[in-house]
Formats: structure tokens, sequence, C-alpha cells
């Protein structure tokens, strides 16, 4: 997969040097992430009794679960990991935002895997709460629109709505919300233009490329938006000709779990 050796180039690339950089041991763990060395990040996070420092686990591994793992056991092992740093947040601070969403995100993908309506519920569950705590949060906002987006895609339109209470257009209003919030961010930007994508409408093809060709240019402030913007430039670039079937390679070769893309 395209986004395995993306991902991995980047720990390669980026290295170790963030550990000597700062003094505090959650800085140490959080400069690791934002290098790409989710690994590292990981390990360091984890001897850190705080809900900030177990969010932040949980977030580089489902980093790792979603874009550097090939092996579904694997994949289901990291995100079991993924989802126990996060409820290890939520034991230490029940109401810690990012916790509820990385938990979130976590069961979302489990659900996705597995074919679990309970983990697509109780992921709703979690983001509603992390709304509840912050609802201007651009974060909770854009995990909310891509909850009811692929449960939309995964259930489909009839099922969606009536099991799940979902649709494109809740998705959207949500996505279009969080980039108000934060238009800067790589991640909340190409993730949303994805999901267009993956509706397969020539009205949601022309939305994604108006919002990839409003990214903002480099430098990034992190690993993980670095790989979301090249992403975003290869859709742009398959878009701008027209190519429906890079298109569909692209989103089915990095959108987690996502098989079958624009049939």
């Amino acid at each position: 997969m395209v986004r395995i050796y993306v991902c991995f180039l980047l720990i390669f690339m980026l290295g170790h040097d963030a550990f000597a950089q700062t003094g505090a041991d959650y800085e140490k763990a959080e400069n690791l992430y934002l290098l790409g060395d989710y690994r590292g990040a990981i390990a360091a996070a984890r001897s850190i009794e705080t809900a900030d420092a177990a969010a932040l686990a949980a977030r580089g591994g489902l980093v790792l679960a979603a874009y550097c793992s090939n092996d579904e056991s694997e994949t289901l092992a990291l995100l079991q990991d993924a989802l126990l740093e996060a409820e290890r947040g939520l034991a230490l601070d029940p109401d810690h935002a990012e916790a509820h969403l990385q938990a979130a995100i976590a069961l979302g993908y489990r659900g996705q895997i597995e074919r679990s309506a309970a983990d697509a519920k109780a992921a709703k569950t979690q983001i509603e709460r992390a709304l509840e705590i912050a609802p201007d949060d651009p974060w909770a906002l854009a995990v909310m629109g891509g909850w009811h987006g692929y449960v939309r895609l995964e259930a489909g339109p009839v099922v969606g709505r009536l099991f799940f209470g979902t649709g494109r257009g809740e998705a959207i209003d949500y996505f279009e919300r969080a980039l108000v919030l934060d238009p800067d961010n790589m991640a909340i930007r190409v993730g949303y233009a994805d999901l267009l994508l993956l509706f397969n409408k020539p009205r949601y093809d022309e939305k994604a490329r108006t919002i990839l060709s409003e990214a903002p240019p480099a430098p990034y402030p992190a690993a993980f938006d670095v790989m979301m913007a090249e992403h975003g430039a290869q859709l742009l670039e398959a878009l701008e000709k027209s190519d429906s079937e890079r298109l569909a390679l692209l989103l089915n070769d990095f959108v987690p779990f996502i098989q079958n893309a624009r049939r």
C-alpha cells in the first residue's frame, strides 16, 4: 500500500531528534508524534499518567492501525491498544474531549473491519460526549462528519437513515463547520475531500476539487499533515485530469478500511 510506504518513509526521514529538544515529558512524546515517530510517541506517552498523554498514545496507535499496518490481526491489536489508552485517559479525566474522540475512532475503525453495528453506535456516543464537552472543536465536528459519512457508505442510504440516523447531508454539515473553524487543518480538509469523492457524484467531485485547490501551502506542522497534503495533491491532479480510475485507486489505497471505492 502506498500509504504504508509514505508512513514509514516519514518516520525514516524525520528520525528521533525531537527527544532532545524539549524538557517536559509530554512535550517529548508530542514532538515524537509530530515528527512521525508514532511508536516512539506511544512508548513515551504511556509512561505519563495524564489524560493528555493517554489520548496522545491512543492517537499514535490509531495512525499506526490506519496507515502503517497491512495485517488485520495486527490492525485489530493496535485498535484495541488505542482504545485501552483512550479509556485510560477517560479514567483520569472523564471530561477529556480528545480521549472520547480517540475512543470513538478506535471503535469506528473496528466496526468497519468487523461490520459491527454495536461498535458504530458506541462510537457515535463517544463523539456526542466530546461535542457536549467541546461543541466548537473542529476535530470533534470532523469526526462526527466522518461517522455520518462512513456509516452511510457502509450501511447504505436506507439502513443508514433508519437504523443509524445518518446521511450525506449530516456528514457535509459537520465537515463544513469544522473547516470554517480550522481552514488550515490538512487532515480535516483532505479527509473531507476523501469522503466527498467516496460519495461518487459529480457535484461532490466538484466540491472536493474546490476544497483541495484551496489547501494551505507547506510547511505543515506534523508528519501526518505532510502525508495528507501529498495525498490531497494526488487527488487534485486526478480530478483536474478527470481520471476516474486514478481517483478510485488513490481512495482504495489510502482511505482506511475502504474497499471498492467509487463503485
